[in-house]
């Protein structure tokens, strides 16, 4: 509850939106810390080309995307 009310939170325009900067910042509170580089590749490997992001996005499926980019990324470093 506390990353929808987090993501809420950064919706400044109450459009369904938030930027990535602010996307990164509550991703690495509730999740895992990352790198810029490490979310630009998250991002890149989710297909997700835009400045914004929709705010109704399944949490479930953000932690989703964190666990397969980790498990790959520590799988080509291990």
């Amino acid at each position: 509850m506390n990353v929808k009310r987090a993501l809420n939170a950064c919706d400044r325009h109450n459009d369904g939106f938030i930027s990535l900067t602010d996307l990164r910042a509550v991703l690495s509170a509730f999740t895992v810390p990352m790198s810029e580089q490490l979310f630009i590749q998250l991002m890149e490997r989710s297909v997700i080309n835009t400045i914004m992001i929709k705010i109704r996005i399944k949490i479930n499926k953000i932690n989703e995307y964190v666990h397969i980019f980790i498990t790959s990324a520590a799988n080509r470093c291990g």
